[in-house]
């Protein structure tokens, strides 16, 4: 992720910061409407800090964790489904070849069947990354339903270490879904 000497290495996790802060500004939602800009935040956070605690705690819950929880929920679901059903459909394809391989074994039907192998292991290799996929977004939203169950029992004092802490967690996914997708290199 990082090659080069250790200044290059800071600019490029500053870079990554701002990024990732930019990213947050356009999907930030604290009263119901998205920040379009970054700077647009501070005012955000301040107009948030008028209403209570509870307030706070409430729109957070609904707006951030319930909301990142619902989207990652839904991606493990369908990156397992879209494996299960992509690893019913090439084991069964191997499993014709085979057969019809066998049906017509009086021809030369290695090249056939062999060729059938070699598609069948790169069909795994594909396959493996939707259930990597899947676990990684199933991992991130059993981290964010730890998140929600906490929620309730922070008090003001433990807020901004709380909200810290799971914004770390978030950002840590978030930068993983980005180099996974070779969006960061």
């Amino acid at each position: 992720l990082f090659e080069g000497d250790s200044v290059a290495a800071e600019n490029r996790m500053k870079d990554l910061w701002e990024s990732f802060r930019n990213d947050i500004a356009a999907e930030l939602r604290i009263d119901g409407s998205a920040a379009s800009r970054p700077g647009e935040i501070a005012g955000l956070v301040h107009a948030s800090l008028s209403v209570s605690f509870e307030e706070r705690r409430a729109r957070y819950r609904a707006d951030r964790i319930e909301s990142q929880l619902a989207w990652y929920s839904s991606k493990a679901k369908f990156h397992l489904a879209r494996w299960r059903n992509l690893k019913s459909l090439a084991t069964g394809c191997l499993a014709l070849v085979l057969i019809l391989a066998l049906a017509n074994i009086q021809t030369n039907a290695a090249i056939p069947v062999l060729l059938s192998l070699v598609a069948f292991a790169g069909a795994e290799n594909s396959l493996a990354q939707n259930a990597s996929v899947a676990g990684a977004y199933a991992v991130a939203s059993e981290e964010l339903q730890q998140i929600a169950s906490l929620l309730s029992e922070v008090t003001e004092a433990q807020w901004n270490q709380f909200v810290g802490d799971s914004e770390e967690s978030i950002s840590r996914e978030h930068v993983s879904w980005r180099v996974s997708r070779g969006i960061l290199k």
